[in-house]
Order: structure tokens, then sequence, then C-alpha cells
């Protein structure tokens, strides 16, 4: 009988020992497959970051090369600015379509005899006799939406007020005590002067 609990104890304790073994088996199999996961997850992750870092520097060699190209190009834009300089002779910019008189601005004489005039929004039109020039009210009038423009609107009306005259002198440098500019204010008159004959060549127009 003796013999008999033995041998059932010996029995127990040997399935004991299977079971402890099955457990740690299990356990051991459970912590393999967690860190395959984790070795996984981590490749995963490297994989994605080095996708990301490849995007970065694709990016940023975009960049660069953008950044060359613009630089190509403002060279070039200056390259060519600096070619067409040399082609371009020198000119002296004056107000008023200069036409090369190097003596007198004749527009400028004949803005500032218009100004001295009127009070307000004054502008001297040219008015060209030699090719049968209109009257200056209709060269005001012609000229009633440019002047109106560069006063911003801030008027409605235009007319003419007076016109003048200049001659140019014979001379570039005319010698001291010399009679050689002369120039003539027709009044209200001047505004009616007949078409297609000389007399004014300066209209003075007024805004109002």
């Amino acid at each position: 009988m003796k013999d008999m609990s033995y041998v059932l104890l010996f029995i127990n304790a040997i399935v004991v020992v299977l079971m402890a073994m099955y457990v740690y088996q299990n356990e051991r199999r459970m912590r393999e497959l967690s860190t395959e996961k984790e070795l996984i997850q981590d490749q995963e992750l490297s994989t994605l970051e080095k996708e990301v870092n490849v995007l970065k520097l694709e990016k940023k060699k975009i960049e660069i090369r953008k950044a060359i190209q613009e630089e190509k190009d403002y060279i070039s834009k200056l390259q060519v600015s600096e070619q067409a300089a040399d082609k371009t002779p020198l000119k002296v910019l004056l107000p008023k379509r200069y036409d090369g008189t190097l003596t007198y601005n004749y527009d400028e004489m004949a803005q500032s005899y218009c100004a001295s005039l009127s009070s307000g929004w004054v502008f001297a039109l040219r008015r060209d006799c030699a090719r049968g020039a209109d009257t200056c009210n209709n060269i005001c009038a012609s000229a009633k939406n440019l002047i109106l423009a560069s006063v911003s609107n801030q008027r409605t009306r235009v007319s003419c007020f007076d016109a003048y005259r200049v001659d140019n002198p014979s001379t570039a440098q005319p010698d001291s005590n010399t009679v050689f500019l002369r120039t003539h204010g027709y009044g209200s008159g001047g505004c009616t002067w007949e078409a297609n004959h000389c007399g004014p060549n300066y209209c003075c127009c007024k805004a109002f």
C-alpha cells in the first residue's frame, strides 16, 4: 500500500514538473514573440524614418537647385542689362519730352509764364504752328481727359486762358548784352488765334 502511495506521489511530482516546464516554455515563447514584434516595429519605424529623411534630402536638393537657378537668372539679367547699357547712348533726361536743346528748356519757361497768371492747376501745352496748329481753345479741349487724369480728376473742366510765344535764340551761347531771347504773351486773345497760322507756340490751359 505504501509502495502505491509512493508511486502516486512520484507521478504527481512528474506532472507538476511537466506543467511547470510547459508554463515556462509558453512564457518563453511569448517573450520571444513579443521581442520579435518589437524588432519588427523598430524595423518598420526605422524604414519610415529613412524614407522621411530621404524626402527631406530631396526637398533640400530641389530648394538648392531652385536657388542656384534663380541666381543664374539674376546674373543673366544683369549681363543683358550691361550689354544693353553699353549699346545705348548716354542721354540727359529732362522733363516734358526734352527735345535736345542744351541751353534753355522752353517748356519750363512757358509753364512758368502760364503759372504766373493763374492759381490752381495750370498746364503749358505746345502748339506747333509750323505744322498747321489748331487754336489753343481746341488744343486745351482735346487734352481735357489727360489733364484731368493728371490731377486725379480733382477738377471737371478745362479751358484756355492765355497763349505764349518764345523764339529760340539764334546762338547756343550768346554773348552778354546781346538780345537773343524773345517772348510774347497774347492774353486771352491767344486762345482764339487763327488755326494754321503761326503765333503762339504754347497754350495756357487751366483745370477748374
